[in-house]
């Protein structure tokens, strides 16, 4: 039974909040080799599955304004509802024994699970006080 662009959403949303949800559990690994050129603070930019994809404005619609800041020490806040403490580096950020891969190219840093791709583009204003 072929899927309707509403059902495929519909999927895409929940899996983007199991994503979410992984991600607010995370806190402890080790942040070695952080490039400090990755230090920064990244605003949810994008969020896509299969073709379909919501843009910032639509995210934030949804009450999904999340970002990630990266500090040069290796460590920063991973916020999906809730700021979490997080160790970074080699492409990778951890917490709490779970580890999310991601690449950055430019300002871009993106994080791809399964046919999920998760966008955040880096901002140039002061992350919010945690």
């Amino acid at each position: 039974m072929k899927k309707t662009f509403g059902m495929k959403l519909s999927g895409f949303v929940w899996m983007l909040c199991g994503v979410i949800l992984l991600s607010m559990l995370l806190a402890g690994c080790t942040g070695k080799a952080a490039k400090s050129s990755d230090a920064g603070y990244y605003v949810l930019d994008s969020a896509s599955m299969e073709g379909a994809e919501l843009k910032k404005e639509e995210l934030e619609g949804l009450g999904m304004a999340y970002y990630i800041v990266f500090n040069d020490d290796g460590k920063g806040i991973a916020n999906f509802d809730e700021p979490t403490e997080i160790e970074w580096g080699d492409g990778k950020f951890s917490a709490d024994g779970e580890t999310i891969e991601y690449t950055i190219e430019g300002d871009i840093l993106t994080i791809e699970i399964e046919e999920y791709t998760i966008k955040f583009k880096r901002s140039n204003e002061t992350p919010p006080s945690v």
